[in-house]
């Protein structure tokens, strides 16, 4: 039941995605010209973090009922808390280390 977890917690990383991409642009916006390999990259990161992100929540709240005497929907509450709390941590991450690469830091 662990893929129930998972499958929830797809829908608050895809707001939260969309938040913090906003939030990016904005950071980005006293830049002239920010060039689409790096949009490109930066998208494909994103979408591919929002599933990854949610399989290793629904795993890690199975393994953590399963260690501990904790029901699985409060240790999958908590992981998801912990992985809607990463995200945009990560998402930060990836555009400075994009901004890097491609020289505009």
């Amino acid at each position: 039941m662990w893929w129930i977890i998972s499958l929830i917690l797809i829908v608050p990383l895809v707001v939260e995605a969309v938040a913090t991409t906003f939030v990016v642009m904005v950071m980005l916006n006293g830049y002239s010209r920010v060039p689409d390999a790096m949009v490109g990259l930066y998208l494909t990161s994103a979408v591919s973090l929002i599933p990854s992100l949610s399989l290793v929540a629904g795993l890690l709240a199975k393994t953590v009922s399963a260690l501990y005497p904790l029901p699985l929907w409060l240790s999958g509450s908590l992981t998801g808390l912990v992985a809607l709390v990463l995200f945009p941590v990560l998402l930060v991450t990836l555009t400075f280390l994009l901004l890097a690469v491609f020289g505009m830091l």
